[in-house]
């Protein structure tokens, strides 16, 4: 592959690579939210005027999503951080000597891994939930 071909396949794949990373954070945000909503409509018709079974799972479940969508959030915020790090280290001309965008590259990884997680304990708990209230 001729260096041209090669520069021209690798921002086709940066560019992939960018709007993967915006369609997950759509998603698990989507997603986190709309399991949050959907439970506390799901749980009235769920159990009805019978007493809660083991609360809890349902606390966790919601406490996991709330905290999936804040993830998400968090991460809008390092990633902007993140690119302007990389401003200042290309215009310094140290952007190949040290890690591109720092320690906000490094703690937005770590916040979109995380949602992903979040998102299915969430899940996992509702589920529990759900199974642990079903007469």
């Amino acid at each position: 592959m001729n260096p041209e071909d090669k520069k021209s396949y690798r921002a086709s794949l940066q560019v992939l690579m960018e709007k993967m990373q915006s369609e997950y954070d759509k998603t698990v945000l989507m997603l986190s939210g709309g399991a949050f909503g959907l439970s506390m409509s799901f749980t009235k018709d769920l159990v009805g005027k019978d007493q809660i079974h083991f609360g809890n799972w349902l606390l966790a479940a919601w406490l996991f999503w709330g905290t999936s969508v804040g993830a998400i959030l968090a991460s809008f915020f390092t990633s902007a951080k993140a690119m302007e790090k990389a401003i200042r280290q290309t215009d310094q001309h140290v952007v190949y000597r040290e890690p591109v965008g720092g320690y906000f590259d490094r703690l937005t990884r770590y916040l979109n891994a995380s949602a992903g997680l979040l998102f299915f304990f969430g899940l996992i708990a509702m589920t529990l939930f759900v199974r642990l209230n079903i007469k």
